[in-house]
Parts: structure tokens; sequence; C-alpha cells
């Protein structure tokens, strides 16, 4: 195998987590659809690197079914991603997708820089790569991207030279208007994550607004400024805490029984859930629910709170609230 060496040798230097976290991907990226089984043979298809000591792969994977992210019901079954596992794997595919654009966005900043906003300076793209940090692989795939979308101009006789175009210039200052919006953190505002439940959402929505004042983000009630709904959910992201309602939206039951159907959030809302638990940890998620609505049972360490006609859901969310180092308002504990 080309680069076997290499690869073991990577492998080998990563921590325990990376590892896990390479499990995690593999089992996501084998399966067609949450409770798919995927053989197991540590000898022969490593999740991660192929590395052929399968006690280290063994380690992995019962680390991984303590962690509650993956089963596995006998020794003849597949390894089977959990909910947990499933909304852990799609949180790594982002951080991936992410950093790629995370190189683009920086050559095509340094190359800005370098041109001094001049469509006719010439640059060596090794030069960006070396003071990046970048390999002349990702170097070269990034100035093809970007030639592909004419952002950046390779010179005919000599394809390591390059120059900025007036489009290029235009899409390298909209990216460090968003990276300034981004890097932006604010600690104490509170993202509210929906469904299709106006009556649920307005009402935890203008309970927190008496609770910690106009600190709460609710996606559509913010502006788009030309963004896309992804961008924009990034960029409205850096908060201090996140309350995920989980409202009867939808209908689904395991493909083993069918007619036993239950009431369950919408994908998208178990996808941002999944998000912040990743971004910023799970004492700072809230999951309310109106009861009859499935829950994540594996989801270990999130808190979940039925959403009540007593009203016992607002004190306990003001306590996890205040927990998370929130200011509240006492006074409305005491109304409540």
């Amino acid at each position: 195998m080309n680069g076997a060496k290499e690869i073991i040798e990577s492998f080998k230097a990563k921590t325990i987590d990376e590892k896990l976290n390479g499990l995690i991907f593999y089992l996501k990226r084998k399966s067609a659809y949450l409770g798919d089984e995927i053989p197991w043979d540590a000898r022969i298809d490593h999740p991660i690197t192929l590395f052929p000591n399968s006690n280290e792969s063994v380690k992995i994977r019962d680390l991984a079914i303590k962690k509650g992210l993956i089963s596995w019901k006998s020794r003849d079954s597949g390894l089977e991603l959990t909910g947990e596992g499933w909304l852990m794997a799609e949180s790594i595919e982002r951080e991936i997708q992410m950093s790629k654009e995370e190189k683009r966005n920086r050559f095509l900043n340094k190359l800005n820089e370098k041109s001094k906003e001049n469509v006719n300076e010439i640059v060596e793209t090794m030069d960006i790569a070396n003071e990046l940090g970048l390999g002349r692989a990702d170097a070269f795939n990034i100035v093809r991207y970007f030639s592909q979308k004419e952002m950046i101009r390779v010179r005919a006789d000599q394809e390591t030279i390059i120059s900025i175009t007036a489009k290029g210039i235009d899409e390298a200052e909209r990216v460090n208007i968003k990276s300034s919006v981004r890097s932006t953190k604010h600690g104490d505002e509170i993202f509210v994550v929906h469904g299709h439940d106006n009556e649920m959402k307005e009402s935890i929505a203008r309970y927190l607004e008496k609770l910690v004042g106009p600190r709460i983000v609710i996606l559509h009630e913010r502006p788009n400024s030309g963004r896309t709904i992804i961008e924009k959910f990034e960029d409205f992201a850096n908060v201090g805490y996140a309350v995920v309602l989980f409202s009867a939206d939808d209908v689904g039951a395991s493909k083993d029984k069918p007619t036993e159907l239950q009431y369950r959030a919408r994908q998208n809302v178990v996808f941002e859930l999944g998000y912040f638990v990743r971004k910023l940890d799970r004492s700072k998620v809230c999951v309310i629910y109106r009861e009859g609505v499935e829950i994540l049972s594996d989801y270990k360490g999130v808190l979940y709170v039925t959403y009540d006609n007593s009203g016992k859901w607002k004190t306990d969310l003001a306590k996890e609230i205040e927990a998370a180092g929130i200011k509240i308002d006492p006074s409305v504990l005491i109304k409540s």
C-alpha cells in the first residue's frame, strides 16, 4: 500500500480523542442511515488508518462503546452508531469542511495582501503556501479551486505564478468582514433553536427575554445581509448558551417496527443540537420538549426539560442558565 508507513506513523502521533473521532467519522461515511450495522474487522478494515495493531483498534472501539457513541450487539454483528455518535460524526464532517474553507480563505486573503489589491501584481504560489504553512498539494488545489471561480488568474507559461482578479478582491474583502463578525463571541447571548411550534417558541423566547434581557438569538428575526442560511447560522452561533426546542413536527419509526410511529423534532433541529453540544459543551445546552416527542435517550449529559403546563420548565431552565454563568433577573423567577 502506497504511503502505508507514513499513515501508520501519523496514526501513532494522534491522541486518543483524534483516533476516536476517526472511528466515528469512518462509521458515518460507511452508514447509509442511522442504525446501519458496519462490519468490523480490525485487521482488514481499520476505520482510521489501516493500523495493523488490532489491540489498538479494539481499544478505540471499546472506548466508543463506553462513551455511548456506538453499539455492538454481539461478536457476529457490526458496529452501529448511536444517535449521539451520529450527531458527533455530522459535527466532525462540518469541521472538516470548515477547515478546507478556512485554508482557502486564508490563501486568498494573503494573495490579496501581497497584491496590494492590484490585479496586475504577480505572486509566486509557494511563497504564500510557505507563509501559511500549507503543503504544495494543498496550495495548488486551492489555486485550482479559485481559478475555476475566476478569483485567481494563473499565468499560462508558468503555473506557479498567479494574480488576483477583481472578483477575488471582492471575495477577500467579503471574507474579512464575515471573519470579524464570527470572531466576536457574545458569551451572554442565548440561541433558541426551534421547529414549527410557534406557541412553544414564542412562550419560551419571551420568557427568556424577561429572564436575561434582549440577548436572545432567533435566527429568522435577524437580518440575512446577503448570506446563505448556513452562513447566517454560523455568524450568529457565537453565543454562551443554547436552548433547543423539540416539538411534534415530524413522525418516524424504526425500520424494524415501522408501525410504531413517534413524534419527532425536525431534522435541522436535531442537527443544530449536535452543533451546539460540540461548539459550547453539553452543560451549556438545554432541550425543552413537549411530552410525547421522542428524545435522544443516549445523548448523555444534555439536560432535557418537559414543556409542561405548570410552568416548572421555567425554573429548571433559569437554574441551568445561571449555572452556565449568564446573569439572570431573579425577580422573574418569583413572578413565574
